[in-house]
Parts: C-alpha cells; sequence; structure tokens
C-alpha cells in the first residue's frame, strides 16, 4: 500500500529539544478552505563526503475541497476517485501514462477504512509484466487501537496472510505510536515508531476523505515534532533514532515550512497554498 507523501525515515540517535516556533509574522491564510497546492521537499546526506541533494516537487489539484491529481515534476501523477465525501480509489500512473498501480478503499458504514485493495504493475528483470495483488485489513478495536493485518494473492487468486502485524495507536486524530511485528517465534522483528505533535492545523486537514486514511498517509490532524523509532529483534535493540523537526506557520496557523535533522541526513519541507 502506498504513502501518499512519503517523509524521509527517522535518523538521529541522541535526543534535542524539540524547535520552537519560528521565522518572520507572515500574512494570514483564508481558513476557510486551506488546501496546498505544492509541496517541495528537500532531503540531503550528512556526510561531509555526499552533499548531493535530493529534491522533489509535487503540484496538487482540486475540485472544491476534494482532491484530484498529485502530479510530480517528473510527470508521474495520482488519480483520485470519491465516491460521496470518501476517497474510494487512487491510480498512480508513471511518465507515460501506464497505471502503475491502484488502491481500492473500502470503509464500514460508521465510515472507518476497513481495508484497501493494491494490485501493482511492474516489470521483473526480463522485460516481462508481473502483476501482484494485496490486501490489508483494518480492525478498529474499543482501546483506540486499530490493528493491519495484510494479505496476498496467490496465482491462483487465493488470499494468504503475511505473517504478523501492525497495531496502530490513534490519540486527536494523530497516530501516536506504530508497531510492526514480522517473523515468526525463532526470529520475531519488531518496529516501533513514536511521533509527538504540535497543536497546529495540517496542511492537509481540510481536504475532503483523507483524515479517513490514517493509516496510509500523513494525513494526521497536526504537525509532527518529533518522531522516535526502534528496531528490535528478538527482544534485543538493534538500532533506534529520533528524529526532531523545527516548523514555521501562518498566522493562521498553517505549517508553511518544516525542517528536520538526522544523523544520517536532514531535510525540510514546504507547502504553499
Amino acid at each position: 500500500m502506498k504513502k501518499i507523501f512519503t517523509l524521509c525515515a527517522i535518523a538521529l540517535l541522541s535526543l534535542a529539544s524539540c524547535g520552537k516556533d519560528e521565522g518572520p509574522d507572515l500574512p494570514p491564510i483564508s481558513s476557510s478552505s486551506v488546501l496546498p497546492k505544492r509541496v517541495t521537499y528537500i532531503e540531503k546526506s550528512n556526510d561531509e563526503n555526499d552533499q548531493d541533494e535530493d529534491k522533489s516537487i509535487k503540484n496538487i489539484t482540486y475540485n472544491g475541497n476534494k482532491i484530484n491529481e498529485i502530479t510530480t515534476s517528473v510527470g508521474s501523477r495520482d488519480v483520485y476517485t470519491y465516491t460521496g465525501d470518501f476517497i474510494t480509489k487512487i491510480t498512480s500512473l508513471n511518465v507515460k501514462n501506464e497505471i502503475i498501480e491502484t488502491d481500492d478503499f473500502s470503509y464500514d458504514h460508521n465510515g472507518k477504512l476497513i481495508s484497501v485493495v493494491t494490485i501493482s504493475n511492474n516489470m521483473n528483470s526480463e522485460g516481462e509484466l508481473i502483476t501482484t495483488k494485496n490486501k490489508d485489513v483494518y480492525t478498529h478495536n474499543s482501546d483506540g487501537t486499530i490493528v493491519q493485518e495484510s494479505y496476498r494473492f496467490d496465482l491462483d487468486g487465493k488470499e494468504v496472510k503475511d505473517d504478523g502485524s501492525t497495531i496502530f495507536t490513534v490519540s486527536n486524530g494523530n497516530v501516536i505510536k506504530e508497531v510492526r511485528t514480522s517473523g515468526d517465534q525463532n526470529n520475531i522483528n519488531v518496529n516501533i515508531y513514536e511521533d509527538e505533535y504540535d497543536n497546529k492545523k495540517s496542511p492537509f486537514s481540510n481536504i475532503t476523505g483523507f483524515d479517513r486514511l490514517i493509516f496510509d498517509a500523513p494525513t494526521s490532524r497536526n504537525n509532527p515534532l518529533k518522531s522516535k523509532y526502534q528496531h528490535i529483534y528478538n527482544n534485543v535493540v538493534q538500532s533506534s533514532s529520533t528524529h526532531i523537526y523545527t516548523n514555521t506557520y501562518s498566522t493562521d496557523g498553517y505549517l508553511l515550512f518544516s525542517s528536520f535533522v538526522g544523523d544520517d541526513y536532514s531535510g525540510s519541507e514546504s507547502y504553499e497554498y
């Protein structure tokens, strides 16, 4: 399943103090329908011998407050389909306008996301087109946690459950903890992600239906201030890191610029409305 907006991986071994709101006074943005039209991501290595900069730009179009299309600077794009106010399909196309992936979203009678079916088209090493189908199923528990279980479809179309699962903990519209477990009883891998947020509005908070995809995209209600990561194998911590964000906001409280620092790389995200 795709991540609609990919954030850089977490990487900072020693904690630093969280960034405070900085920057000059900025003009207000009308809060009635604030929508990001352009997002610029920059990432670079902290290795002084590798100063290459990775920059990507995404332009976003809408029909009212419903997202229509996300187009990258190289020409690939994601096209969104709604049923009412629910996002029910995302179609990803490459620069040749070929479909490389589709995500189909299903919801329960309360409007909660319960499954995503992903069909991917990829070329193998021999130049043959290979189509794969996977499904993620979500169970919403009374304690506020959500369990994700993943399945793949074999050549006969039969569902085969993947080992492990993911447990999300959600608070105030934000995923504050994600625990991914995989492997068998003798080889258990656990990846833990924990996030802290500000109380400002996410750039994506006014996009219709985006808040229902909270497990599939950075569509949380607020903006991250700190992200922690741990990889544990057979109850022994193998690696850990922390990611610190420094954010700048409009006078209406929307994120305009976010910079982050890690021990391996750093970068920034900027938003134009």
